[in-house]
């Protein structure tokens, strides 16, 4: 029998970390003769993996799912290379079925025996489990061209671009399917995989049940066990059925790992130590010359002065404070910079780093440069213009742009850069920038803590003093990656300017005093009605260099646009609103908006015109929980829960409070909210007659009164007194129908006393143990109330576990704002560069639009302008739609009849 000549061709981006790379190659390798590699640029070790199992590897440098079939067709002419008869496509999260080796052969045969191009092979989807598939909703029914016979003219069509393209050559034509193998698919075999897909997807602007949230979703879910004879040997595993999740569970499960999918893939890091100048200047030459996309930027303060420090934070630049002890501060300061760049590296969240000095500036493609340079086993610094000040080094050049930032010379530097730039690869070079990857660093201890003495063990701590002859740290570090194969390399077209002792000349810099304001906090009111603290004041005080605009500062009447004209003349260094998504037309067009929903109309049936078009363009949507973001499904939100202040809502001497309070009974409720049925008043009503042998205090936030034998009524307390009154509670009721997050329950729990509620809010968002810790659920009160008194529980360990706290809610926030601050400088940045470099008749025309927009909303139409232009779009027209079919009650009915069917 001839024996057929197969390579198996696969495309991975950070397989490793998703669990499928070690059994992919451990399982594809005994079936075919050679394995080619696309790696679309992985960064959490992927490629170096791949290096050293497959027979070749092709290396993106930039990830870009959208050019699948571009990188198939590289794969294509690499497979095609070595000679085979046959190629495998197959994916990184697949296996072979049971007997893969002779099952390929017999179908290659097959198919030069019956004069087709390829077969097909049946997809058994693995869900949540390693042996149990899926069968419903069509995940069954997969079958994929996955065998293709090799011919004279092969090639993928290159004419699209995007998702769902065909997947395979043009030219396999005559397919047929076959039965012999099947192919095990991991790719939703476990929550991280399936939170990959789904965020990968999303992120694409894929939106709906089909294109989307199939991927997660378990409404239909339908489970058979796999025989474990599919399996090849070693591999089965046997598992319990997995059980049936609700939506906003599968959701939450993605939310948690999205930090994980979504960190940055590289950091920068700066060290700065006394001039926010250098820091301003470096920081800004960052943000022009470097696409930030999947790049965190921060500084190091490394024994800085207090200005600097405080200027990094009014101005939400991401940094860490390092400092050195007293007896390190005496010693020589290059000890100090080497300790602090190891920090620089123990903080950075990407899987690689690249450190800068704060006397550079950059080029155009400088960073992409030095990742394209990279591969696997090696390190790569820019090539240096230096200002002569000191001599330069191997591969750098003296030609001086300019000795400090006053003098320096951008545009001439720029256009020198463009003209000694080369796309190769030299070895060795000078130290920074540095480009490496993290484990590398790590592995071999990172830089020694100062220049070592001459004939040092490089891997001991020798510190040379100033006066001693020495080995620098840099070169140290470079002979320490030397014993681990890993080599230093200078990309000769990553061009950076480096003025020399930029800041260490310069006199210590501050900038100037004063406080500025720069972050807008725009709501209707922005504190609570009984003076206690809400979202708005918790973001005044947390976040640094913020103001409040709202009706009681500016009045009712025009408030829009009087907090526009006040921005505008007041505080014009404002370079983000923060704003309610729900009772405020927009604040100011010209300025980054981040909007914050905390009000679900959408599922109250109020759709609102106003909030629908602040959603539309705010530059970042801000929710409170994944229940609110399913109604506006069409949006990416970030979720952030309101949180609650755990120092003051803390449990407390129950039986000190009772008897401070007056309260003789042995079982206590309480109930927080208006008399009025959006609170399920006339429920809680039902469980305090019920329950008269209890005490009930009632607390309302406005002047209202009820009177009973056994309530305690209280109206317009302070939180201080609302904290001792949870505290006296053995239950807390509210028999609201519709929470947005039930923020009175949060606080009971907080003192870890038990809810009886309506499953609403933020409650939805968690799963059944966590549910079973906080409370009884259920919207018969009476029922719920009498198992709280049968029941233990635990909520305060719940809820600050799911981050409901203040503290956790202003570290997402402050996060939040140092990105969107970031964004907005950006986004500064390139309108001023393309003011700078274009002056055609479009440019012109795109600019006196906006004079004419915002001359109408200024002057004519005001923030009706806003509720205008959206009839114009296709946003606009399909909430127009939307909206006709959610009043003739036709609105989701193509997902009924799905279900219908599926039933």
């Amino acid at each position: 029998m001839k024996n057929y000549k197969i390579v198996a061709v696969v495309q991975i981006y950070n397989e490793l970390e998703k669990g499928n790379l070690q059994r992919f190659f451990n399982y594809i390798t005994p079936c075919v003769d050679g394995v080619v590699v696309y790696d679309d640029c992985s960064t959490d070790g992927s490629y170096e993996y791949a290096l050293k199992h497959a027979s070749k590897v092709i290396r993106g440098t930039k990830n870009n799912f959208s050019l699948e079939i571009e990188h198939k067709q590289q794969l294509l002419e690499v497979a095609l290379s070595l000679n085979p008869d046959f190629i495998l496509s197959i994916d990184a999260d697949e296996v072979l079925s049971c007997g893969g080796s002779e099952g390929l052969q017999k179908l290659c045969a097959q198919c030069e025996f019956d004069e087709i191009d390829g077969y097909e092979f049946h997809l058994i989807n693995l869900w949540r489990s390693s042996n149990w598939k899926r069968v419903d909703s069509l995940y069954n029914d997969g079958w994929f061209n996955k065998l293709w016979r090799v011919s004279g003219d092969m090639h993928f069509d290159l004419s699209k671009t995007g998702l769902h393209q065909k997947l395979y050559p043009p030219c396999i034509k005559k397919v047929e399917k076959q039965n012999i193998l099947q192919i095990l698919h991991y790719g939703f075999a476990d929550i991280t995989n399936q939170a990959y897909k789904y965020l990968t997807y999303r992120s694409h602007g894929q939106r709906g049940y089909i294109m989307l949230d199939r991927l997660i979703s378990e409404d239909s879910l339908m489970l058979e066990e796999v025989p474990e004879s599919l399996y090849p040997p070693e591999l089965y595993q046997k598992d319990q059925m997995p059980h049936k999740r609700s939506f906003v569970e599968a959701l939450g499960d993605v939310e948690k790992l999205k930090p994980r999918v979504n960190r940055p893939k590289y950091s920068i890091a700066c060290l700065i130590y006394k001039s926010t100048e250098w820091l301003e200047f470096v920081y800004e030459q960052v943000l022009k010359f470097t696409d930030l996309n999947e790049i965190e930027f921060y500084f190091v303060t490394n024994d800085a002065d207090t200005h600097v420090i405080e200027y990094l934070i009014d101005n939400h630049i991401p940094h860490y404070v390092y400092e050195n002890s007293d007896i390190q501060r005496s010693e020589w300061y290059i000890n100090n910079v080497y300790r602090a760049y190891n920090y620089s590296v123990s903080v950075a969240k990407g899987d690689f780093v690249v450190l800068i000095n704060s006397d550079m500036c950059f080029s155009e493609g400088w960073f992409g440069a030095l990742v394209a340079g990279y591969d696997g086993r090696n390190v790569v610094s820019s090539r240096l213009v230096e200002s002569g000040k000191l001599k330069t080094g191997l591969h750098g050049i003296e030609k001086n742009f300019g000795t400090n930032i006053s003098s320096f010379k951008e545009a001439d530097f720029l256009h020198f850069a463009k003209s000694i730039a080369k796309n190769q690869i030299a070895e060795g070079g000078l130290y920074m920038p540095l480009f490496f990857r993290r484990e590398h660093f790590t592995k071999v201890g990172g830089y020694p803590e100062g220049n070592l003495r001459i004939n040092a063990d490089i891997f001991s701590n020798d510190v040379a003093l100033q006066s001693e002859q020495h080995i620098s740290g840099d070169a140290v570090f470079m002979k320490r990656l030397e014993t681990i194969g890993v080599r230093h390399v200078t990309a000769m077209n990553s061009i950076v300017y480096h003025f020399q002792c930029g800041e260490k000349d310069s006199e210590a810099y501050e900038a100037s005093k004063g406080i500025t304001k720069n972050i807008a906090i725009c709501n209707d009111i922005c504190g609570g009605l009984m003076g206690e603290k809400v979202l708005w004041s918790y973001l005044l005080e947390g976040i640094p260099a913020t103001y409040a605009l709202d009706m009681t500062i500016l009045g009712r009447a025009s408030f829009e646009n009087r907090a526009r004209a006040t921005i505008d003349k007041d505080i014009p260094a404002t370079k983000v609103v923060i704003q309610n998504a729900t009772f405020i037309d927009r604040i100011h067009p010209k300025i980054y908006t981040i909007c914050f929903l905390q009000d679900d109309l959408r599922k109250m049936g109020k759709s609102s015109v106003q909030q629908e078009i602040n959603l539309k363009y705010a530059d970042k949507l801000v929710t409170n929980s994944v229940q609110t973001s399913l109604s506006y499904p069409e949006y990416e939100f970030e979720i952030i829960p309101v949180g609650v202040d755990s120092e003051l809502f803390r449990p407390a001497d129950k039986d000190f409070l009772r008897q401070k309070h007056g309260l003789t009974t042995d079982k206590v409720g309480i109930f927080v909210g208006s008399l009025s049925e959006v609170k399920g008043w006339s429920k809680v009503k039902g469980c305090i007659d019920h329950f008269k042998e209890m005490t009930w205090i009632v607390v309302s936030k406005y002047n209202e009164k009820y009177d009973a034998p056994n309530v305690r009524m209280y109206s317009c307390i302070d939180q201080v007194l609302l904290s001792e009154l949870l505290n006296c509670a053995d239950v807390f009721v509210i028999g609201s129908p519709v929470e947005t997050q039930c923020l009175a329950a949060v606080e009971a729990n907080l003192c870890n006393v038990p809810v009886a509620m309506p499953l609403v809010g933020i409650y939805k968002d968690l799963n059944k143990a966590e549910l079973s810790s906080v409370g009884i659920f259920n919207d018969n009160l009476i029922e719920a109330v009498t198992s709280v008194f049968v029941g233990t529980f635990s909520p305060r360990e719940v809820i600050v576990s799911k981050g409901l706290t203040v503290e956790k809610n202003l570290t997402q926030w402050t996060d939040l704002v140092e990105r969107a601050y970031l964004e907005a400088k950006i986004k500064e940045f390139t309108t001023s560069r393309l003011l700078i470099s274009n002056s055609g008749w479009k440019f012109k025309l795109v600019k006196c639009g906006y004079a004419s927009r915002n001359f109408l909303i200024n002057n004519v139409l005001g923030d009706k302008y806003w509720v205008l232009a959206d009839v114009f779009t296709v946003r606009g027209v399909k909430h127009l739609a939307r909206n006709i079919l959610l009043n003739l009650g036709l609105l989701g009915l193509t997902k009924r009849l799905r279900d219908y069917m599926l039933r």
